[in-house]
């Protein structure tokens, strides 16, 4: 058998750079070069790197920066993730999300040495719970009220505020008795009737979940034809998320929700199973 070899590919001849050119060539590589190790600076005089450690904050840690919870508390709730009973593996992701990030240490060595894909669902979704929560929902105060500047006469002298167009089942306001027609007069001894919307929302968003508000509202007396003041405490509610409907607030829960990704992936990532070919023994033959 005849075995026909390629002919060879010649390179095209080229023309020798002149001296001049040489040397722009090799001071551009060397610019290059310098470049990759000398640090950029902002308007504050701050390099890339300084930027960087600034921005860092608890946020970024596995833990969110927060005691780790013992492993006698953690491990067993873990191992109940995988138990055959569901009302068992309900009540261990219900305990693990109310330990919260304290138990992220050990539920990111849970999630990479466990193969089960249930349970590395279960732990993905007790994660992202506790991570939004805990780095936006229960920073944002939520009264659960639909209101509007009052416009109409006075009800007591020198007396307005904003008027109570919905109270919402479920929520602070509601749960204190306010209810629709109500007009709250004052804030913690702030007259409303100084602030403006925006002002008004910063304020109770401002306090986060679990902060109290006292608010003196203005109650019709339609019996009476008349109107009494009223002074009301509300423990406020975090926002819910399908309340994140403006688009200041849309835009923040998508932040929140892209920084948990990043967040994710390098805490939780499983690293990919490399799968290393080895050399063959045969030898190719080719027949004569």
């Amino acid at each position: 058998m005849t075995i026909r070899k390629t002919p060879g590919i010649r390179r095209a001849k080229t023309p020798p750079l002149a001296p001049r050119d040489i040397l722009l060539k090799r001071t551009s590589f060397a610019i290059a070069t310098l470049l990759l190790f000398v640090p950029t600076f902002n308007l504050l005089g701050q390099t890339t790197h300084e930027r960087n450690d600034a921005d860092q904050n608890q946020f970024e840690q596995l833990n969110l920066g927060f005691e780790n919870a013992p492993d006698q508390v953690v491990d067993p709730l873990l191992e109940q993730l995988g138990d055959p009973d569901f009302e068992t593996r309900e009540a261990a992701a219900k305990a693990l999300k109310e330990l919260g990030p304290a138990a992220f240490t050990r539920l990111a060595r849970h999630y990479s040495d466990h193969d089960d894909y249930e349970v590395r669902l279960r732990i993905e979704d007790i994660v992202k719970d506790q991570y939004v929560w805990h780095t936006l929902l229960k920073h944002k105060g939520f009264m659960g009220v639909r209101y509007s500047h009052y416009t109409g006469p006075p009800l007591l002298p020198g007396q307005s505020g904003f008027l109570i167009g919905l109270a919402e089942p479920g929520h602070a306001a509601h749960d204190a008795g306010i209810r629709g027609g109500d007009i709250i007069v004052s804030l913690d001894g702030m007259s409303a009737e100084e602030l403006s919307d925006l002002e008004f929302a910063a304020y109770i968003q401002k306090k986060g979940a679990g902060g109290t508000l006292t608010v003196r509202i203005c109650v019709k007396d339609p019996s009476r034809h008349a109107s009494r003041t009223v002074e009301k405490t509300l423990t406020l509610k975090a926002r819910p998320i399908d309340q994140y409907v403006n688009p200041e607030l849309l835009e923040e829960l998508n932040s929140r929700m892209q920084s948990f990704s990043l967040w994710w992936d390098k805490h939780f990532s499983v690293p990919r199973k490399q799968h290393n070919r080895l050399p063959t023994s045969e030898v190719l033959q080719i027949p004569e």
